[in-house]
């Protein structure tokens, strides 16, 4: 399995959230401050986005199969699932986000095909998270970092 095939199924699965918005399968770079913060604002100008970053790719590593002589390969992709939320004290945002949070994490952590444990295909960990507050295109904002990590068997 590859980066393409893991970073679709992740966007897949956080297109299926409903209220997660501005799905991105990849950080995004603008050339200037309006395009990057326009390019993640709702209808109702709050930035609400969810961007996927590959944070690394662990050195295969060599297992061996329980009771068996044989040898399987497995390489680990971890993933951070980046959604940012603009803060508004008066609105209590964080009372909005972290539903959207946690509707991901269900989400990541309830998929069938993510979870797979199959001598062809792959499996993961259960998704972790991480809040904090950080300047997004110069709004201050919610920041969840959902980290997922994915093991796949690099030979059978």
């Amino acid at each position: 399995m590859s980066d393409a095939t893991f970073r679709a199924r992740l966007k897949t699965i956080l297109d299926g959230v409903a209220t997660a918005k501005n799905v991105n399968d990849t950080i995004r770079y603008f050339n200037t401050l309006d395009s990057y913060t326009s390019a993640f604002r709702t209808a109702n100008s709050v930035i609400h986005c969810w961007l996927i970053d590959l944070a690394g790719i662990s050195p295969e590593r060599p297992s061996r199969i329980l009771g068996g002589s044989n040898i399987e390969v497995l390489q680990t992709y971890t993933y951070n699932l980046l959604g940012y939320y603009g803060l508004d004290d008066s609105a209590r945002s964080q009372k909005v986000f972290v539903p959207v949070v946690e509707a991901v994490v269900n989400a990541l952590n309830n998929d069938d095909t993510l979870h797979t444990n199959s001598a062809t295909y792959w499996e993961a960990l259960p998704a972790r998270t991480e809040l904090d507050y950080v300047l997004f295109g110069g709004v201050l904002c919610h920041r969840a970092t959902v980290v997922q990590t994915i093991v796949t068997k690099v030979n059978t």
